[in-house]
């Protein structure tokens, strides 16, 4: 039989066997090789004073392999798309990501999270530093986008919504304040902001707000516009341009705009009411933003304007008329509430379910599919609207606030033997439900 000495005096890696020994890397060669010249698996193991156990093992694994971490699925594993949708919506906003994901059931620490964008932020960083401002001819865009404030309004914090329009090549600006930011502020800011400057330019360039764009595909730049934002657009003759999700910084100008408006116009400000403010800020436009000394230009605003005013389409059509459509029920003293005032509807529809069209300058209200009251907008506050004819037959020797803010006397009561006029039980069991 062959000699079964063996040199062991090169070992110096070692690794480590399946059922905690300790071996070196050379020794597990020799196992293999022994093997190879017949050896028996018990000799092996006595020859080198180890297992059985551990001889079959690197026997049936081939050798010494590296020894590799388990792999464990992480929580974010297959979420690379719709992470990377985000951190560019978001502009590199992880904790704004960590949330959302919280909201959809998956708790993770923002530490995971920012190891899952990595990548992704780098990118964003380069992209941000490609960004070159580029002029546009008079009359050709305008920028538009909203900014948010808290103003004391009447000894009250109210948060104010800030419609901001920037023509490109003039710099006019155009602010409007609203409650809220949804669609309807979209259109009247627009509407406001062609009647300001005296025309409509060939094209407004517009971030990716929902409810203006339906959707924006980001490698190829094509995006969807809002059904009622392209009825809007077409009725204005004018072309929508949508900056590329995460981009916001292509319309410079106007983000500049609001940032100006902001800490200009109304920073420490204090307005008896909100009409107060708008009195405000119509001054401000034309007294400070309109003069101002454009930077690196030797001239203003309302300078340059008198060279775009002759690019812009002139307007010749009323405002657009949006109607936004809700639904109300009829409250127990017969009224209907849009926009924190309340429109009164005919007695007999108390606790009925009614559909309401409001649009900017009036509120239709149906039920049925019958139109049973028509009031012009209220521009105030918690205040009431009223047509005394709605509550013909209930109210007898009172007094009714008209829809015109007018008092005016009811109608006198009917006979009590009169079928048509209902009792009062009638009135309150109908209040009832």
């Amino acid at each position: 039989m062959e000699e079964k000495s063996v040199n062991l005096s090169a070992i110096t890696n070692q690794a480590l066997a399946g059922d905690g020994e300790i071996i070196q890397e050379c020794e597990v060669s020799t196992i293999t090789g022994l093997h190879k010249r017949g050896w028996k698996i018990r000799a092996i193991a006595r020859e080198l004073g180890v297992s059985r156990n551990t001889v079959r093992k690197y026997l049936r694994n081939g050798g010494v392999h590296e020894y590799q971490k388990p792999q464990r699925r992480g929580v974010l594993d297959g979420m690379e798309e719709w992470l990377k949708e985000r951190f560019i919506k978001h502009n590199g906003n992880g904790d704004v990501i960590r949330q959302e994901l919280e909201e959809r059931g998956i708790a993770v620490s923002l530490r995971t999270v920012e190891r899952a964008v990595k990548e992704y932020r780098e990118e964003l960083r380069r992209e941000g530093q490609a960004t070159v401002r580029f002029e546009t001819p008079p009359g050709h865009q305008l920028q538009i986008d909203f900014g948010e404030k808290r103003v004391l309004i009447g000894g009250e914090r109210v948060r104010v919504h800030i419609f901001t329009a920037k023509l490109g090549y003039s710099r006019r600006i155009y602010l409007e304040a609203f409650e809220r930011e949804n669609q309807s502020a979209w259109f009247g800011g627009l509407d406001g902001a062609f009647r300001y400057f005296g025309g409509i330019p060939r094209e407004v360039l517009i971030d990716n707000p929902g409810s203006l764009i339906t959707k924006h595909n980001r490698s190829t730049g094509e995006f969807e516009l809002n059904e009622k934002f392209r009825a809007f657009a077409n009725y204005w003759g004018f072309r929508a341009r949508a900056c590329a999700p995460g981009r916001a910084c292509t319309k410079g100008k106007v983000e500049s705009g609001v940032k100006y408006g902001k800490n200009n116009c109304l920073a420490g400000r204090e307005f008896s009411s909100w009409h107060a403010m708008e009195q405000h800020i119509s001054s401000w436009l034309a007294g400070v933003s309109d003069e101002r000394a454009l930077t690196d230009k030797n001239d203003t605003p309302r300078s340059r304007f008198e060279i775009e005013r002759a690019e812009l389409s002139p307007i010749d059509k009323a405002p657009f008329q949006q109607y936004r459509e809700l639904v109300r029920k009829v409250s127990r003293d017969s009224f209907v509430e849009v926009d924190t005032n309340r429109y009164s509807v005919p007695w007999k529809y108390v606790g009925s379910e009614a559909c309401v069209l409001a649009s900017d300058s009036e509120i239709i209200i149906s039920c049925g599919g019958l139109e049973i009251a028509r009031h012009p907008v209220n521009p105030g506050r918690h205040l009431r609207v009223t047509r005394p004819g709605h509550f013909r037959g209930i109210i007898c020797g009172a007094r009714a606030e008209s829809h015109d803010g007018k008092e005016e006397a009811a109608a006198p009561r009917k006979p009590v033997n009169d079928p048509l006029t209902p009792s009062l039980a009638a009135y309150e069991e109908a209040c009832a439900y």
